[in-house]
């Protein structure tokens, strides 16, 4: 083999060489990701963080009338699911609270029935008064959260709604509010507040169950009534910010079902005998 020919074969080997070296690299580059690709060429494939952020864009940017206008505000019934000896004990618990045997326990604080705020008539009093129908001598004993167990409801000046937790014997307070205005309780786990006294505004809350199961502001309503300054405003969730403006057309279609339901509703209020019935003659012996 003479040398020109030698160079020859040299150099193919090195161009296969160049050429393997080079394949081999651009088989180990990271292809870009079609879907990317081709959102950044065409825009037609949007990546999938993108749509939900786009989707929690699109609930954050919803009206107060949308959402007002999608709940639902059927009274819940409440059904009780004890038995009598069950209910024996429930009986027992609360009438400990009223006479201050065991303590209510709130977020913050402990107290006795008597400490609590514009709370607290003397048991000896409540006795006498046992057959009264009227405020503040009138009770709520039903199944006020939707668990079928009863609760305890008194509203004396101020609403305390108790629950009695039998396995601990002890009594958690669920709600309580200022009562100076009108509010009674609707249904299971609903609570109408109605404010009719205020500067020619007229205001309404509904309290519901969160999904923790505890009472929360569901919806705020604010009507003007001076005929000056008419004006409705709507807001939802638990003490907002702000409300918004709607219009009286608005208004009216999208409250309708809310007051029909309030207006038309009450879980029935019982006197201190109606609740507590026998157990208050035995525990007038003690």
């Amino acid at each position: 083999m003479n040398r020109k020919s030698i160079m020859l074969f040299m150099s193919l080997i090195l161009f296969f060489l160049v050429l393997f070296i080079g394949l081999s690299a651009y088989l180990k580059t990271p292809k870009r990701d079609i879907a990317i690709e081709d959102y950044l060429i065409e825009g037609s494939v949007v990546p999938e963080e993108r749509k939900d952020s786009e989707i929690q864009k699109e609930e954050d940017e919803r009206s107060a009338c949308d959402i007002v206008g999608a709940m639902d505000f059927t009274a819940k019934e409440p059904q009780l699911d004890i038995t009598s000896e069950e209910n024996q004990i429930y009986l027992e618990g609360y009438l400990k609270v009223l006479k201050n045997r065991i303590p209510t326990i709130g977020k913050v604080e402990v107290k006795y029935y008597k400490d609590l705020w514009k709370a607290g008539i003397e048991f000896e009093q409540l006795l006498k008064e046992k057959d009264t129908r009227e405020y503040p001598y009138l009770y709520y004993y039903d199944d006020l959260d939707g668990d079928g167990k009863p609760e305890f409801a008194i509203n004396q000046g101020c609403m305390f709604l108790i629950k009695y937790e039998n396995e601990q014997g002890e009594c958690r307070i669920l709600y309580q509010t200022e009562s100076c205005y009108f509010e009674t309780i609707v249904g299971a786990g609903q609570i109408w507040y109605h404010d009719g006294l205020h500067a020619d505004i007229v205001r309404d809350n509904y309290i519901g169950l969160g999904e923790d199961g505890s009472f929360q502001d569901i919806l705020w309503l604010e009507k003007g009534i001076n005929p000056k300054y008419l004006f409705y405003k709507v807001g939802v969730g638990g003490d907002p910010t702000y409300f918004e403006d709607v219009s009286e057309e608005e208004w009216n279609e999208i409250t309708q079902p809310f007051f029909e339901m309030v207006e038309n509703n009450a879980v029935p209020r019982k006197t201190l005998k109606e609740v507590f019935g026998d157990l208050l003659e035995e525990n007038t012996e003690e």
